[in-house]
C-alpha cells in the first residue's frame, strides 16, 4: 500500500512534529509516485518537479513575500501544473495567507514542521525510505561492528554461537525473534522485541541475562544486518551448497540482498572462529577485496602462460641439493660463494639466496618458501648472480 500524506503525517507526527495548516483535501494523494529513491522525491521550492515534495525554507518564503500579484499568480500556476503532493514549511514559519488559500482551493497539502530546511528533507527521506518490516527466526549479532544474522534449523546451536561471541567481547542485538525493517534504500535494520531485550536462552540453562551477567556493553539496542551466516549440517551442505562458490551467496530480505555464508556444523569445529573470519572476509569484500575473484584471476593467468601476479608471486623453481661434500676448513669470506657447503637437514636448495648474505646455501627450511608464498622483499634475488649452475651468472661466464 502506498504512503500518502496522511500517513506522513501521522507517522511523524510525534517524531518531527509534522502538522496540518491547508489543504485537507489532499491527504490521499500518494507520495512515491513513479520515483524508487526517496532522495527523488523531495527538494526545495526552486526546483519544482512533479510528485516530488517541496520544503520551503526561510529563504524561499521571503522570496514569495516579495513577490507581487501577478508574481504569485504565476507561481501558484507552476504549482498547479507540476502539482507536487504536499508543500512544507520549515522553521515553524507562518504561512502566508495567500498560500494557504491557494493550497484550499487546488487542494494541495500544506504542512509545518519546526525543524531547519536541511534536517527536514533528511528526516522526511528516512520516512519515505520505509518499506515495511517483518520478523525473523534467528540470533542477531555484533560482531566487530557488523550485524550477523545467525539463522539456521533448531537445535543447532545457535544461542550456543552467540553464548560463545559474547564470551569473545562481542553484542547480542536479539535472540530467537528479530524484528526487522527497512530505513533506507539499501539498509535494513535489526532490533529486539522489548519483552525479549537482554535475554538469551540455551538448552539446558534456560533464561540468561546477558546485560547482567556480561555487562551493558554486551547488549546492543540495533544493528544493520550485513551478513547472514546460516547454520548447516554437514550432510545438506554437501547436498545443497557448493564447496567452493564463484558467485557470492546472497538472501534478500524486504528486497534488500544480503550476503550470506553457509557454515557446517560439526563435533569439533570452531564456529565462532568460523563466524569472525566470515565477518572479516566481508568487510574486505566491501573494501573491494574479492580472494574467490583474485584467486581465480590468477588460475587463468597460470593456464594462459602469462606471468604470475606479483600479489602472489609463483613458487621459484626448485633446485635440487647438491652432494655432499667435505666442508673446507678455512670459512669463506662473507658475502662470497660457499661450493663445499654441507647442507644440513634444516637447509634446502631450492629457495634464491639473500642478496649480502651467504652464497649458493640456502636460507632455512621454510614451507612458506617452498611452496612460493615469500614475502615481497626486494633483498630476496630470484637469479643469483654468482650460481656457478646459472649460465646467465656471473660466476658461469
Amino acid at each position: 500500500m502506498p504512503m500518502t500524506v496522511q500517513t506522513l503525517v501521522a507517522s511523524q507526527q510525534e517524531r518531527i512534529n509534522l502538522q496540518w495548516l491547508a489543504g485537507h483535501a489532499g491527504a490521499d494523494r500518494a507520495l512515491r509516485g513513479t520515483s524508487v529513491h526517496a532522495v527523488d522525491q523531495i527538494g526545495y521550492l526552486n526546483l519544482m518537479h512533479a510528485e516530488r515534495i517541496a520544503v520551503l525554507g526561510p529563504r524561499e518564503l521571503a522570496w514569495y513575500g516579495q513577490l507581487d500579484e501577478a508574481g504569485r499568480s504565476q507561481l501558484h500556476d507552476t504549482l498547479a501544473s507540476a502539482h507536487p503532493p504536499a508543500l512544507v514549511l520549515s522553521d515553524s514559519q507562518q504561512a502566508p495567507p495567500e498560500l494557504v488559500q491557494f493550497c484550499n482551493q487546488a487542494g494541495m497539502a500544506l504542512l509545518g514542521c519546526p525543524l531547519p530546511a536541511g534536517p527536514l528533507i533528511e528526516a522526511l527521506e528516512q520516512a519515505l525510505s520505509y518499506q515495511g518490516h517483518t520478523s525473523l527466526h534467528g540470533v542477531l549479532m555484533d560482531v566487530q561492528g557488523m550485524g550477523v544474522l545467525i539463522t539456521g534449523d533448531s537445535g543447532l546451536g545457535k544461542s550456543e554461537l552467540a553464548l560463545e561471541l559474547i564470551s569473545r567481547g562481542h553484542g547480542l542485538v536479539a535472540d530467537d525473534v528479530v524484528d526487522i525493517e527497512r530505513i533506507g534504500q539499501h539498509t535494513i535494520i535489526g532490533r529486539c522485541p522489548p519483552m525479549l531485550q537482554g535475554l538469551l536462552e540455551v538448552r539446558g540453562l534456560g533464561l540468561i541475562d546477558i546485560r547482567t551477567i556480561y555487562g551493558e556493553s554486551a547488549v546492543r539496542r540495533r544493528m544493520p544486518i550485513k551478513l547472514i551466516v546460516h547454520l548447516v549440517g554437514r550432510r545438506a551442505l554437501e547436498n545443497t551448497y557448493e564447496r567452493l562458490p564463484l558467485q557470492a551467496l546472497t538472501e534478500t530480505i524486504l528486497g534488500v540482498p544480503v550476503r550470506k555464508v553457509a557454515v557446517p556444523v560439526a563435533a569439533g569445529r570452531n564456529i565462532a572462529v568460523l563466524t569472525e573470519t566470515a565477518v572479516q572476509s566481508t568487510i574486505l569484500l566491501l573494501r573491494g577485496i574479492d580472494t574467490t575473484r583474485e584467486f581465480t584471476r590468477r588460475q587463468q593467468q597460470i593456464i594462459l602462460g602469462q606471468q604470475p601476479d606479483p600479489a602472489m608471486p609463483a613458487a621459484p623453481p626448485f633446485r635440487p641439493a647438491r652432494p655432499q661434500q667435505p666442508r673446507p676448513s678455512a670459512a669463506p669470506a662473507p658475502g662470497t660463494p660457499d661450493a663445499a657447503h654441507i647442507p644440513r637437514p634444516d637447509e634446502v636448495y631450492c629457495i634464491n639466496r639473500v642478496t649480502g648474505g651467504p652464497g649458493i646455501p640456502g636460507i632455512p627450511f621454510d614451507p612458506c618458501y617452498c611452496l612460493g608464498l615469500h614475502p615481497l622483499d626486494s633483498s630476496l634475488d630470484s637469479t643469483p648472480d654468482d650460481d656457478p649452475d646459472n649460465p646467465d651468472s656471473s660466476a658461469a661466464t
